[in-house]
């Protein structure tokens, strides 16, 4: 089976599809289907293999285009793009991919605080909304606030416990980003 798995794209080969595909037509016409590579079915057989080899070759090409460990130069920068970097004047390829993959370092973000508000044991359900304003929003959220939100879990006081948490680590965030951006403006890169 093809698709993609902890090493990357695994697609497959024209052998094993057009096995797959004869297997399947004796599934659907029987064991007494013939399938010769002369045989109008094993035609059909041997072209639908080519196509899906040719679409498999396409997808391994697509997801290495957009692996930031695969790709360098113009690509890499899309890619860097998408998260929503930049690289920086004279920065090298494998430096970029180091920061595109956050290699070496904890990733912090809202996506990651919400993870861990739903993989509390029993929470059904979790949002958490964030105020970046300085003042207070029209849902009555705080300036420079998180809000969340989460059914199910741990009892209440366990709930705040586990909320609090999950703030504390958004503030080491924030405050790691802002010794960040402190050295990057004084032009440590």
């Amino acid at each position: 089976m093809s698709g993609v798995t902890a090493q990357g794209y695994v697609a497959q080969d024209l052998p094993e599809i057009l096995a797959d595909i004869q297997v399947r037509m004796i599934d659907l016409f029987g064991a007494d289907v013939i399938q010769t590579a002369q045989s109008p079915l094993g035609q059909i057989n041997g072209l639908m293999a080519d196509l899906i080899a040719e679409a498999e070759e396409r997808n391994a090409a697509l997801y290495a285009a957009l692996d930031a460990n695969q790709a360098e130069g113009a690509q890499l920068d899309r890619i860097g793009a998408l998260r929503g970097l930049l690289r920086s004047l004279g920065q090298s390829d494998a430096s970029f991919t180091r920061v595109i993959s956050n290699q070496g370092q904890t990733r912090f973000g809202m996506a990651d605080v919400l993870q861990a508000v739903r993989s509390v044991d029993g929470v059904t359900w979790a949002s958490v909304k964030e105020n970046a304003t300085s003042f207070t929003d029209a849902s009555g959220i705080p300036a420079h606030t998180l809000a969340f939100a989460a059914i199910g879990g741990l009892d209440g006081a366990a709930q705040l416990v586990a909320i609090g948490g999950a703030v504390l680590v958004v503030l080491a965030a924030l405050w790691i980003m802002r010794e960040r951006l402190k050295k990057w403006a004084n032009g440590d890169r």
